[in-house]
Protein backbone atom coordinates (compact mmCIF):
# COMPACT_ATOMS: atom_id res chain seq x y z
CA UNK A 1 0.00 0.00 0.00
CA UNK A 2 2.86 2.36 0.77
CA UNK A 3 4.31 1.73 -2.69
CA UNK A 4 1.06 2.84 -4.33
CA UNK A 5 0.99 6.00 -2.21
CA UNK A 6 4.59 6.81 -3.16
CA UNK A 7 3.79 6.22 -6.83
CA UNK A 8 0.78 8.56 -6.70
CA UNK A 9 2.72 11.28 -4.93
CA UNK A 10 5.52 10.95 -7.49
CA UNK A 11 3.03 11.40 -10.31
CA UNK A 12 1.62 14.49 -8.64
CA UNK A 13 5.10 16.01 -8.49
CA UNK A 14 5.82 15.21 -12.14
CA UNK A 15 2.50 16.47 -13.51
CA UNK A 16 1.37 19.86 -12.25
CA UNK A 17 -2.30 20.05 -11.42
CA UNK A 18 -4.49 21.12 -14.30
CA UNK A 19 -1.90 20.92 -17.08
CA UNK A 20 -4.25 18.99 -19.38
CA UNK A 21 -7.20 21.21 -18.49
CA UNK A 22 -5.34 24.42 -19.30
CA UNK A 23 -4.19 22.96 -22.59
CA UNK A 24 -7.77 22.11 -23.62
CA UNK A 25 -9.61 25.23 -22.44
CA UNK A 26 -9.54 28.23 -24.79
CA UNK A 27 -7.88 31.43 -23.56
CA UNK A 28 -11.16 33.30 -23.28
CA UNK A 29 -12.51 30.89 -20.64
CA UNK A 30 -9.55 31.22 -18.29
CA UNK A 31 -9.64 33.28 -15.14
CA UNK A 32 -8.89 36.94 -15.76
CA UNK A 33 -9.67 36.80 -19.49
CA UNK A 34 -10.93 40.05 -20.98
CA UNK A 35 -12.64 38.66 -24.11
CA UNK A 36 -15.82 36.63 -24.39
CA UNK A 37 -15.78 33.15 -25.90
CA UNK A 38 -17.31 32.88 -29.36
CA UNK A 39 -18.21 30.06 -31.77
CA UNK A 40 -14.63 29.80 -33.00
CA UNK A 41 -13.45 29.09 -29.45
CA UNK A 42 -16.07 26.34 -29.15
CA UNK A 43 -14.83 24.73 -32.37
CA UNK A 44 -11.24 25.01 -31.14
CA UNK A 45 -12.26 23.22 -27.93
CA UNK A 46 -13.95 20.43 -29.94
CA UNK A 47 -10.83 20.06 -32.08
CA UNK A 48 -8.58 19.86 -29.02
CA UNK A 49 -10.89 17.30 -27.39
CA UNK A 50 -10.77 15.08 -30.48
CA UNK A 51 -6.97 15.30 -30.51
CA UNK A 52 -6.93 14.39 -26.81
CA UNK A 53 -9.18 11.36 -27.37
CA UNK A 54 -6.98 10.14 -30.23
CA UNK A 55 -3.98 10.43 -27.92
CA UNK A 56 -5.83 8.27 -25.39
CA UNK A 57 -7.13 5.76 -27.94
CA UNK A 58 -3.77 4.83 -29.47
CA UNK A 59 -2.09 3.54 -26.27
CA UNK A 60 -5.34 1.90 -25.18
CA UNK A 61 -5.59 0.04 -28.50
CA UNK A 62 -1.94 -0.99 -28.20
CA UNK A 63 -2.56 -2.36 -24.70
CA UNK A 64 -5.59 -4.33 -25.90
CA UNK A 65 -3.59 -5.73 -28.83
CA UNK A 66 -0.86 -6.81 -26.40
CA UNK A 67 -3.51 -8.46 -24.22
CA UNK A 68 -4.88 -10.29 -27.27
CA UNK A 69 -1.36 -11.41 -28.12
CA UNK A 70 -0.85 -12.75 -24.62
CA UNK A 71 -4.14 -14.64 -24.83
CA UNK A 72 -3.07 -16.07 -28.19
CA UNK A 73 0.36 -17.13 -26.95
CA UNK A 74 -1.04 -18.77 -23.81
CA UNK A 75 -3.89 -20.50 -25.69
CA UNK A 76 -1.75 -23.47 -26.66
CA UNK A 77 -3.86 -25.92 -28.65
CA UNK A 78 -7.20 -24.53 -27.41
CA UNK A 79 -8.85 -23.37 -30.63
CA UNK A 80 -11.62 -21.38 -28.90
CA UNK A 81 -9.06 -19.28 -26.99
CA UNK A 82 -7.13 -18.68 -30.20
CA UNK A 83 -10.32 -17.50 -31.94
CA UNK A 84 -11.12 -15.26 -28.95
CA UNK A 85 -7.64 -13.72 -29.13
CA UNK A 86 -8.01 -13.04 -32.86
CA UNK A 87 -11.33 -11.35 -32.14
CA UNK A 88 -9.77 -9.18 -29.42
CA UNK A 89 -6.96 -8.06 -31.71
CA UNK A 90 -9.31 -7.49 -34.65
CA UNK A 91 -11.73 -5.42 -32.55
CA UNK A 92 -8.89 -3.30 -31.17
CA UNK A 93 -7.57 -2.57 -34.66
CA UNK A 94 -11.08 -1.83 -35.95
CA UNK A 95 -11.74 0.50 -33.01
CA UNK A 96 -8.51 2.37 -33.66
CA UNK A 97 -9.39 2.72 -37.35
CA UNK A 98 -12.81 4.12 -36.42
CA UNK A 99 -11.28 6.63 -34.00
CA UNK A 100 -8.71 7.76 -36.56
CA UNK A 101 -11.38 8.05 -39.28
CA UNK A 102 -13.55 10.16 -36.97
CA UNK A 103 -10.54 12.35 -36.19
CA UNK A 104 -9.84 12.77 -39.89
CA UNK A 105 -13.43 13.83 -40.59
CA UNK A 106 -13.47 16.33 -37.71
CA UNK A 107 -10.04 17.64 -38.66
CA UNK A 108 -11.10 18.12 -42.28
CA UNK A 109 -14.19 20.03 -41.20
CA UNK A 110 -12.11 22.20 -38.88
CA UNK A 111 -9.65 22.96 -41.68
CA UNK A 112 -12.57 23.86 -43.95
CA UNK A 113 -13.92 26.24 -41.31
CA UNK A 114 -10.39 27.65 -40.85
CA UNK A 115 -10.34 26.83 -37.13
CA UNK A 116 -7.06 24.91 -37.36
CA UNK A 117 -4.24 25.21 -39.91
CA UNK A 118 -4.32 23.05 -43.02
CA UNK A 119 -2.61 19.68 -43.40
CA UNK A 120 -0.81 20.71 -46.55
CA UNK A 121 1.43 23.78 -46.72
CA UNK A 122 0.33 26.40 -49.23
CA UNK A 123 3.21 26.85 -51.68
CA UNK A 124 1.25 28.78 -54.30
Amino acid sequence: MALITKFKSGLKRLSPRGVWATALVPDCAREGATAWCDFNDLLTLVSKLFNYFVLLAAPLAAAIIVYGGIVMVTSGTNESKRTEAKGIIGNAVLGLIIVLAAWLVVRTIMVGLKVVPSFIPNFF
